[in-house]
């Protein structure tokens, strides 16, 4: 049961102080899931976060970080990308757009990125 300032009453407060997530405010107020806690997914791709993402990075580049995610299997990220940003919608070969990022799924038979992908684009794999 939760207290009207959202703490559980039955867990001691220290466990909300993560020092380990203090030098990541974009992670902290855009991309949040549980799982990620303590995972440094920002960190080879951005060397000084920032909470403007969308203004400051170009289109382009965001595909190259949903492209990267998609190689490496994170699915979270690759979800985040596409809800936030549409990216499955972009069509244009030379952008790494939806289809691209499906068939590199399937090449590292990450099946939950797969099934994922077939989903959003609407496609039946039993039917190919």
């Amino acid at each position: 049961m939760l207290s009207r300032n959202g703490y559980n009453n039955y867990e001691p407060i220290q466990q909300h102080y993560q020092p380990h997530n203090q030098q990541q405010p974009y992670e902290q107020q855009d991309y949040r899931h549980q799982n990620d806690i303590g995972e440094d997914y920002y960190s080879s791709m951005r060397k000084s976060p920032s909470p403007h993402i969308k203004r400051s990075k170009s289109f382009k580049s965001l595909l190259k970080k949903f492209q990267n995610a998609t190689i490496r299997g994170h699915f979270d990220k690759v979800q985040y990308y596409v809800e936030q940003y549409g990216l499955l919608n972009e069509r244009e070969p030379s952008l790494h757009g939806g289809r691209t990022c499906l068939m590199l799924s399937i090449s590292r038979d990450n099946y939950e990125l797969v099934d994922y992908f077939c989903q959003q684009e609407h496609i039946d794999l039993n039917a190919i």
